[in-house]
């Protein structure tokens, strides 16, 4: 024990109890003035994180909800598309009927004035087939305007859908910007 060499040292209870009492005092300085400030502006920053990151989210949700609309109109205007495509068919092949009738209607005139005598003689059953192809001829007529409709209405609908593509892909464009702005911040 001589290397520590107490033996002119007196312990004093008053100047230790001071001490432990002084640096205690310090530690709680230190720790209020400095660890709580930057503890609270901590606590702060991370209540404005959470509230930043719950706002994203609803955005996030949103912007889920808008994709699956989307997604629903654009299968809608598929189908759309499909039953256009049915219907234009539907109308091509009624217009080579009808474009045939007339031919035959042509043709069927044709021969009649080529042959006044014929005429006279086989009247009965040139009227005959004049008024069966008359009736067809009404009959495709009737339902050309009846598919005439039908596309119109079909042109109609594809021209509203079109728009409304149009405000979508608008709104799109602004919720793009909107986030684009977002993630900058």
């Amino acid at each position: 024990m001589d290397w520590l060499n107490l033996s002119g040292f007196q312990f004093d209870w008053l100047s230790f109890v001071l001490g432990a009492l002084t640096g205690w005092l310090i530690e709680w300085l230190i720790d209020f003035f400095y660890w709580r400030r930057k503890r609270n502006r901590w606590e702060d920053t991370e209540a404005a994180l959470r509230g930043e990151l719950n706002t994203t989210q609803g955005m996030v949700g949103d912007l889920r909800l808008q994709i699956a609309r989307d997604q629903d109109v654009a299968r809608q205007l598929a189908a759309t598309r499909t039953l256009l495509d049915a219907r234009v068919t539907d109308v091509t092949q009624l217009q080579t009927a009808v474009e045939n009738s007339n031919n035959q209607i042509v043709a069927l005139e044709g021969q009649l004035d080529q042959s006044t005598a014929e005429r006279e003689l086989l009247a009965d059953r040139h009227y005959a087939a004049l008024a069966a192809v008359q009736a067809e001829l009404d009959t495709l007529r009737t339902r050309l305007d009846q598919v005439t409709i039908e596309k119109q209405e079909l042109e109609d609908e594809v021209a509203d859908l079109k728009s409304r593509n149009m405000e979508m892909e608008l709104s799109g464009a602004t919720r793009a910007v909107e986030l684009a702005a977002l993630s900058q911040l």
